[in-house]
C-alpha cells in the first residue's frame, strides 16, 4: 500500500485493508492490518497476515477497501461519536480479462544437466512495453504434484540486465516479459528441468483505489512444460554417484585435429556423513568413443584417483580414490582429479552431426576452377566427417570428361558407376575431425576445363 501525491502515512497509524468476494461468490471478506512505527510513504502486509482469511481466490475478488486512523486524520461526526479515519475503496473485477498471457520456458544444458535458463512471458494482448514498467511479474514453478519448486520473478524493468525485463523479441511487436531463474543463485539452486512441470504466474499492475475505477490489476497465467529433452550424455558425466556426493568438470576439448583429450573433475561430499566415494562413467559415449581404460597406452596419464573396475560388455568404467583420499569427509571436495585419453577409437561418421556446403571459389576461369568444402558441427567432441559430392552439380559434366581433378587435404573415392561422384573424407592430422571449435573450410578440388562451357548453366 503506497500512498501518492506528496502523502504519507504518520507515526502511529493503523492501515487497514479489507478485500470482500464479487457477488455470488462463497468467500468470505478478510481483514488485514498493519501499524505504521514511523512516518513511512508504503506499507506492507506480509503473506502471513492471511494467514487466518483460508484461501482467497483472486479471480472471486471483487472488493478491495483500505481504512487509514490516527491522530492525525481528519474528524468526522457520527451517531456514536468522532470517528477519526480515512476510507478509500475499488469495487469491481480484480482479473483483467483484456490482457492475454502466453508462457514458455527455456533450457540450457551444463555438464550434461538440463537446467531452466529463461522464462518467458509474452503479453498477446491488452498491454505496450511502456504499460509493463513498474508492474510485477509474479511465477511459480511446480512439480508434477503441484507443489512448488521455486518463486521467481519481481518488479518489471525494460533495462537490458535487469533481473525481470520487458522487451520485443526479434520478429515481434508484442512484449515479452523475461526472468532467469538462476539469477543471484549458486549453480547447486538452480531448478533442474526434470524437477519443473508446469508454472503459474501473476501480472499485477497497481491499483489506485479512490479514484475513477481504473483496470483490474491481475493477470493470471500458467502452462504445462513439456518435458525436458534428456541432454546429450558424455563419457566425462557420471552415469552412477552415489545421491550425497556431487561431481563437476569443465568441458574438456579435443586436441585439434585428433580425438586424443584431456579431462580434470571434482567430487564434493554434500552429507554430513563420511562417504567412500566412487564414479561410474559410460566409455561408450563421446569423447571416450568405446575405449577401454584399461587397455594399454588407451590412458596417457591419470592422477588423483584409480580404476577400480571396467565391464567390456556395458563399458562402464569405476573409478575411486585410494590412501588418504578413499574417503571424502563432510564437507569436503576432491578438486584437480583426472586423466589424459591418448588412444581413443574411431568413431563411425554420423551425418546427423554436421552439415556441409560446397561452392566454386569466385574467380575461377575458364582455365582454372576450384570448390570448396564447408563443414560445420553444433557437437562439442571431434568426429569424423564424409560427404558424396557430384561435381556435376556445381559445373558441367562435360567440362569434366578427360580432365585432370586435383584434390586437395581429402581423401576422394570415385563412386562406383559415375564419372562425376566422389566420397570425400577429411585427411588425418589436417581435415579429419570436425566439432564446434574446430569446423573446416577449404578448397578440396581443382581442374581446368580448357576453354568455356564449364559454368552452370550448361548450354
Amino acid at each position: 500500500m503506497r500512498a501518492e501525491g506528496g502523502a504519507s502515512f504518520a507515526a502511529g497509524d493503523t492501515i487497514k485493508l479489507m478485500v470482500a468476494p464479487a457477488a455470488g461468490q462463497p468467500s468470505a471478506p478478510c481483514e488485514v492490518r498493519a501499524t505504521s512505527a514511523t512516518a513511512v510513504t508504503a506499507v506492507s502486509f506480509p503473506a502471513a497476515s492471511f494467514a487466518a482469511c483460508g484461501a482467497l481466490r483472486i479471480d472471486r475478488l471483487g472488493t478491495a477497501a483500505v481504512a487509514v486512523s490516527g491522530a492525525q486524520v481528519a474528524v468526522a461526526a457520527s451517531s456514536v461519536g468522532d470517528v477519526r479515519s480515512a476510507l478509500t475503496s475499488h469495487s469491481g473485477p480484480v482479473l483483467n480479462v483484456d490482457r492475454e498471457l502466453v508462457a514458455r520456458a527455456e533450457t540450457v544444458v551444463d555438464a550434461g544437466v538440463s537446467y531452466l535458463s529463461r522464462i518467458a512471458v509474452t503479453v498477446a494482448r491488452g498491454a505496450t512495453v511502456e504499460d509493463l514498467v513498474g508492474e510485477r511479474l509474479d511465477v511459480a514453478l511446480l512439480r508434477a504434484d503441484g507443489t512448488v519448486r521455486a518463486r521467481v520473478g519481481g518488479v518489471i524493468s525494460a533495462a537490458a540486465n535487469a533481473a525481470v525485463r520487458v522487451t520485443t523479441e526479434t520478429g515481434s511487436a508484442v512484449p515479452t516479459i523475461l526472468i532467469d531463474p538462476r539469477a543471484n543463485l549458486p549453480k547447486s539452486s538452480w531448478p533442474r528441468s526434470a524437477d519443473v512441470t508446469g508454472l503459474s504466474g501473476l501480472l499485477l499492475a497497481s491499483q489506485r483505489i479512490g479514484e475513477a475505477p481504473s483496470a483490474a490489476p491481475a493477470s493470471l497465467v500458467s502452462a504445462a512444460l513439456q518435458p525436458a529433452t534428456p541432454p546429450l550424455q558424455y563419457g566425462v558425466d557420471a552415469v552412477a554417484l552415489d545421491s550425497r556426493l556431487t561431481y563437476t568438470y569443465t568441458t574438456p576439448r579435443n586436441d585439434g585435429n585428433l580425438l586424443s583429450f584431456c579431462h580434470t573433475f571434482s567430487v564434493t561430499n554434500t552429507s554430513a556423513q563420511p562417504v567412500t566415494w566412487q564414479v561410474v562413467f559410460d566409455t561408450s559415449l563421446p569423447p571416450l568413443w568405446g575405449m577401454d581404460p584399461t587397455k594399454a597406452g588407451a590412458i596417457g596419464s591419470q592422477w588423483g584417483y584409480v580404476t577400480k573396475s571396467y565391464v567390456a560388455a556395458t563399458h562402464l568404467w569405476t573409478i575411486a580414490g585410494s590412501g588418504a583420499n578413499a574417503v571424502l569427509q563432510p564437507g569436503q571436495t576432491l578438486s584437480g582429479m583426472g586423466y589424459c585419453a591418448a588412444d581413443v577409437p574411431q568413431p563411425p561418421v554420423d551425418p546427423s552431426g554436421f552439415t556441409t556446403a560446397v561452392s566454386v571459389v569466385a574467380g575461377a576461369t575458364d582455365y582454372h576452377v576450384q570448390l570448396r568444402v564447408s563443414v560445420r558441427s553444433d557437437r562439442i567432441y571431434n568426429a569424423p566427417w564424409e560427404i558424396t559430392v557430384d561435381l556435376a552439380d556445381y559445373v558441367c559434366a562435360a567440362s569434366l570428361t578427360g580432365k585432370a581433378i586435383t584434390f586437395s587435404r581429402v581423401q576422394a573415392t570415385p563412386v562406383a558407376g559415375s564419372r562425376t561422384k566422389y566420397v570425400i573424407r577429411g585427411l588425418a592430422n589436417d581435415t579429419q575431425y570436425v566439432s564446434a571449435s574446430h569446423s573446416r573450410d577449404f578448397v578440396f578440388a581443382s581442374y581446368s576445363p580448357g576453354g568455356p562451357g564449364w559454368a552452370k548453366p550448361c548450354r
